[in-house]
């Protein structure tokens, strides 16, 4: 239910000073979040109001599209519960298909019963959806008026390439944004850190990434760059890893150790993959780094 509301914004619950849309980290007053996330349960309330109108009447011959969209919202939510990715409230990106879902539903399905309410009340009506619509646009102007967070991680590409560094080991947000930064030409593999074994991280990964008979990874890349903020205000290092989780590889010490903007890169003479345990899990390990961090 908190992922799903934080889907369409309506999450004032979880709203706090150094939360993603925080003032702390450029997002609104308290006040004005709080306030804009109450107004968008009302979007929240049309979609679901549209989802059960869409089953009561799944088997109407003159709408085929509403019951496959209900039909798909279940999908997904269903697929997601019983999956390994909900883990934090951030992993609802997950179903984010369930907002262009809800509001086609409810697009379709609720008007034609407001239509019928009684003629007296229409211009409260009226005058109630002209204020929360005022609202959606304030918050969508707020929102497109900021510059968008550049992407730091593309950066290290073309550095990684010039010193044919094209295989390694990192976190999970550099592993994706490299990968993906560079169309795959340079391939950063997640790991779960621990302090007595490192492990491929099976979470959104395949098996043969980890198989050192099919790929040579001989880097570790951190960067500084890639940090939150905790609820006490305190810094949360989601790229950086601890010293004694990369001493668990028992792979000695890196031959280079390069520092590039932001970014550590660590390089060994051997194949990383040799070093790492055989049984996967689905946990991050030792990341966000609190203590020794590199």
């Amino acid at each position: 239910v908190d992922g799903i509301l934080n889907v369409f914004a309506a999450d004032f619950l979880h709203l706090s000073k150094y939360s993603l849309l925080g003032p702390s980290l450029g997002g609104l007053p308290m006040a004005a979040g709080i306030a804009l996330a109450a107004v968008h349960l009302v979007g929240v309330a049309l979609a679901v109001w549209g989802f059960f109108r869409a089953f009561r009447y799944f088997f109407d011959p003159s709408d085929l599209v509403s019951p496959v969209l209900a039909t798909a919202l279940v999908v997904n939510v269903a697929a997601y519960v019983l999956s390994v990715a909900p883990v934090t409230l951030f992993d609802t990106r997950e179903i984010v298909a369930v907002l262009p879902f809800g509001a086609v539903l409810a697009g379709r399905m609720v008007p034609g019963t407001l239509t019928r309410l009684p003629r007296r009340l229409k211009p409260a009506l009226a005058l109630v959806s002209v204020g929360v619509l005022a609202c959606y646009v304030a918050g969508l102007g707020y929102g497109t008026a900021h510059r968008p967070v550049a992407d730091f991680d593309q950066a290290i590409v073309p550095w990684l390439e010039a010193h044919h560094l094209t295989t390694g080991l990192g976190t999970y947000f550099e592993a994706n944004l490299i990968t993906m930064d560079s169309g795959g030409r340079v391939a950063v593999r997640t790991v779960s850190w621990q302090f007595t074994r490192d492990v491929p991280r099976r979470y959104e990964s395949k098996a043969d990434w980890y198989d050192p008979r099919q790929s040579y990874a001989n880097f570790i890349v951190t960067n500084t760059a890639d940090n939150t903020q905790n609820p006490d205000g305190s810094p949360r290092r989601n790229s950086l890893i601890p010293l004694p989780a990369i001493a668990a590889l028992h792979a000695g010490p890196p031959a280079h150790v390069y520092h590039y903007k932001t970014f550590t890169i660590m390089v060994w003479n051997h194949n990383l993959l040799d070093d790492l345990g055989s049984s996967r899990t689905s946990l991050p390990g030792r990341i966000p780094c609190y203590v020794q961090c590199t």
